[in-house]
């Protein structure tokens, strides 16, 4: 016997949908969205007959011999079938939205849910931090000895390894040039071979540069003596408590390779580091350009680029951001 309460014809409206091999809802048939699902499917069989009913409306055909809407063909009959269709196909779009609304609030509590976690991590992060400055002090007042007197011991310890640093570019520089054409030009394989000896202290210096790329860009165009002093200075800087000068020194000896291509890599280095307007900054590229030779791989000479290697050497980079000064005057054409 078959229960015609609502909850009855609920559960078999259910039973029906199952048997039909329809894809279930969020939740489930039983779930809030199992109703809205029916609904939907509701509206849509509403609007098959809808339209069935406009095109008897239309044609004024019988039905196995009844003639539900009419023997003759009545517009207004059709019309208000195919409102009905509209209507119906409109309300069941409106249902079905509501499993759409139902996945971003669930996509939204995966992130919530991520982020949660995120937030968590960086709590015990800085927990941790707290626990290392704990420690350090302890240390300090143990040993007696005064932070800032260290950080001119690791200053000093700097200093010596930047020269010796220096000393080992110079001499792979020398034996690759020997081992060439000895033009105090570093081209393909004597390329290679500068770098096999320095590349890892600039990868130490920069990290996320792409020193792939530099040597690819230099392997053709060749690196003089002033594009050496860019990668030392490159590689001095990489104490800055705020990174940036290592990466501009670096793009400075791509721009100075191909000052077309990396023109914007350039301009973003340069922000990073001076105290100037983004106007001044292409201005003053734009004017190192004009120095390129069209008859040497189009590269602009190293020494024309001394300017902006000093201009960025001597940017303060050991505050939290970039100490305001007066600004550099770009170089005037003679």
């Amino acid at each position: 016997k078959m229960d015609c309460s609502m909850a009855g014809l609920a559960a078999f409206s259910f039973k029906v949908v199952e048997l039909c091999g329809l894809p279930s809802p969020p939740g489930g048939w039983l779930g809030p969205f199992g109703f809205f699902r029916l609904v939907t499917y509701a509206f849509l069989l509403m609007s098959v007959l809808a339209v069935f009913l406009g095109i008897m409306a239309a044609t004024g055909q019988p039905f196995n011999g009844v003639p539900i809407i009419g023997s003759q063909p009545d517009g207004f009959a059709t019309f208000a079938a195919l409102l009905l269709c509209f209507g119906a196909v409109v309300s069941a779009g409106a249902a079905y939205a509501h499993e759409g609304l139902e996945q971003e609030v669930s996509a939204m509590a995966k992130q919530n849910e991520i982020f949660r976690s995120k937030n968590e991590m960086l709590a015990a992060q800085l927990d941790e931090l707290s626990g290392v400055r704990q420690k350090l002090e302890a240390v300090q007042q143990k040993m007696g000895e005064n932070l800032q007197q260290f950080e001119e011991t690791l200053q000093e310890l700097h200093t010596v390894s930047c020269a010796e640093l220096l000393q080992m570019m110079l001499e792979a520089f020398m034996n690759a040039d020997l081992a060439g054409v000895k033009d105090c030009r570093l081209t393909g394989d004597e390329v290679d071979a500068l770098f096999d000896v320095c590349e890892a202290s600039l990868k130490d210096s920069a990290p996320d540069f792409d020193l792939d790329a530099l040597i690819n860009a230099v392997s053709e165009t060749g690196i003089g003596i002033c594009n050496l002093r860019f990668l030392a200075n490159a590689a001095v800087a990489g104490c800055d408590k705020v990174p940036g000068r290592s990466t501009a020194m670096l793009t400075l000896v791509m721009f100075s390779a191909h000052p077309e291509k990396y023109e914007h890599e350039m301009a973003i280095a340069l922000r990073s580091v001076l105290d100037m307007e983004e106007d001044d900054i292409a201005a003053l590229l734009k004017q190192k350009m004009t120095k390129a030779n069209a008859k040497d791989h189009g590269r602009i000479h190293g020494k024309e680029l001394m300017d902006v290697s000093r201009m960025v050497m001597s940017a303060n980079m050991d505050g939290d951001t970039k100490v305001s000064r007066d600004k550099p005057k770009v170089p005037e054409e003679p």
